[in-house]
């Protein structure tokens, strides 16, 4: 893994230069009517499907789309790269600066900021974050009634704002590991708040790595509470050598009201214990490979989709997509290998950068429920909401490269003059399940340029808010490269 830098691999601050891009344009025959709640942005997701596309949304359509104006900017002293929540007219983000801003839809006026250091308190790690000196957020804040709740960017914390003045309601920190972060944005639904953890120990030294494990946890959104934490991987006692990763890092989970299920995606793993390394080792020298994937054992649920009880965290099912992968920074230059290295997948840091949208297709007119999620090995897989059964998948992109110098950001992209700055992926077909993507040549480092560039679209009132005229055009869906 490349480790996340704060300077884009574009320059794009040549293009967005200190400025939120909470840029806001506006049709030309557009007039403020009355509030609306299909304005409302709840999450990063937009709503408990995890679908970022604003159904109600009848002003912005692909044939409006080109009249868009800027109609206000905001000077937010650095970048950012959180799309907003919004609410009731109020946009909703943080800044890599270390404030978090409530800033009004219509005119871009400011409503409060507050300093995340000095409001909780907290401070991230030394090296922790690179070029950050403060306590930062990177994820959307999510809207609670009242409040809003937003993950910390290292250290893994978890806090509460009253959403109309800014003030701290509580703090709750998730995982005490010192590289323990939280990038998602949680969901909430019926009295909690779902959320999951990451860490960047995936670039330490070698000698250092790994202990941490990935989790979701469910919190009391009143007063901070953990009801319940699942753990994605075995306990390994704190114990370098065994399993480590399955971080929970991407866009936010979707939540199955009538199964009562929450649907999550997992990263790579960070370490495997040392019989896993051996099976691997035997894996690359058998001629005919087994079928099943014997060096994936059935408690590790790294690169997986999984479904959890709304109320008790229990694992209802899951599926493991893409075998062993054992992928960390000290060892990803294969030219140079060091013996302490674990041996490699057949395509290593395959993680789901985002959780499932949750869809309804119909297949020979007979109705179907469906997660899909795009893995970062260019796959997009659709499973049976009930059962975890696949349904369709294709191979959507090549896939992550070893180094990360192309990205891949499947989304709904309907060809748009003087809208469309940055197109690094073009839809040509489609089709549920028979899609294809035309890559762009631009090359980048995900953790960076998918949230700006989602937030380009986002801010541009788009917020995936276009119309879905084209009865083809089924889903579409968003996904970072790193936590």
């Amino acid at each position: 893994m490349r480790p996340p830098k704060y300077s884009m691999h574009l320059d794009l601050r040549l293009l967005l230069f200190y400025v939120v891009h909470a840029v806001v344009m506006v049709f030309a025959a557009n007039s403020d009517g009355p509030r609306h709640q299909s304005q409302d942005w709840l999450n990063h997701g937009g709503d408990l499907f995890n679908r970022r596309y604003a159904y109600k949304e009848r002003k912005i359509s692909p044939k409006t789309a080109p009249n868009l104006r800027l109609k206000w900017k905001f000077y937010a002293g650095r970048d950012i790269t959180a799309t907003p929540a919004i609410y009731d007219g109020t946009l909703y983000f943080p800044s890599w600066n270390g404030n978090i801003y409530a800033v009004k839809e219509a005119d871009g006026s400011l409503v409060w900021k507050q300093s995340l250091q000095k409001l909780t308190g907290l401070k991230a790690p030394d090296g922790l974050v690179e070029n950050v000196n403060s306590t930062v957020s990177r994820s959307t804040p999510t809207v609670a009634g009242d409040l809003l709740i937003i993950g910390v960017y290292g250290p893994a914390a978890v806090i509460a704002l009253k959403r109309k003045t800014g003030e701290l309601v509580w703090k709750t920190i998730l995982d005490y590991h010192p590289a323990a972060l939280i990038t998602m944005s949680g969901t909430y639904y019926n009295r909690g708040y779902y959320v999951g953890t990451s860490s960047l120990e995936s670039l330490v030294p070698l000698e250092k790595c790994c202990t941490f494990r990935g989790s979701f946890v469910k919190l009391n959104p009143r007063s901070g509470a953990i009801y319940w934490r699942t753990y994605t991987l075995p306990d390994n006692k704190n114990t370098k050598g065994e399993y480590a990763g399955a971080a929970i890092w991407g866009s936010s989970p979707s939540i199955d009201v009538e199964r009562n299920l929450v649907y999550i995606g997992t990263g790579n793993l960070y370490s495997a214990p040392l019989r896993i390394q051996q099976c691997r080792e035997r894996q690359l020298n058998q001629t005919q490979p087994t079928q099943q994937d014997e060096c994936v054992e059935p408690d590790n649920h790294s690169n997986s989709i999984l479904a959890l009880d709304l109320d008790s965290g229990k694992i209802i099912w899951y599926r493991q997509f893409g075998g062993y992968d054992v992928s960390i920074l000290p060892c990803s230059d294969t030219s140079t290998p060091s013996p302490d290295c674990p041996p490699l997948g057949d395509k290593p840091d395959i993680d789901f950068g985002e959780a499932p949208m949750m869809l309804t297709i119909y297949i020979n007119r007979t109705k179907k429920d469906i997660v899909v999620a795009v893995q970062k090995s260019g796959f997009a897989w659709a499973l049976d909401r009930n059962n975890g059964n696949l349904i369709w998948y294709k191979e959507v992109d090549h896939g992550v490269q070893q180094l990360m110098k192309r990205g891949f950001t499947p989304t709904l992209s309907i060809l748009m003059p003087k809208i469309s700055l940055l197109h690094h992926q073009i839809r040509l077909q489609q089709l549920v399940g028979g899609w294809q993507w035309m890559p762009t040549m631009v090359e980048f480092y995900g953790q960076q340029l998918t949230p700006v560039i989602a937030l380009l679209m986002a801010l541009l009132v788009l917020q995936m808010k276009l119309p879905l005229l084209d009865p083809r055009i089924e889903w579409d869906t968003y996904m970072q490269l790193m936590p």
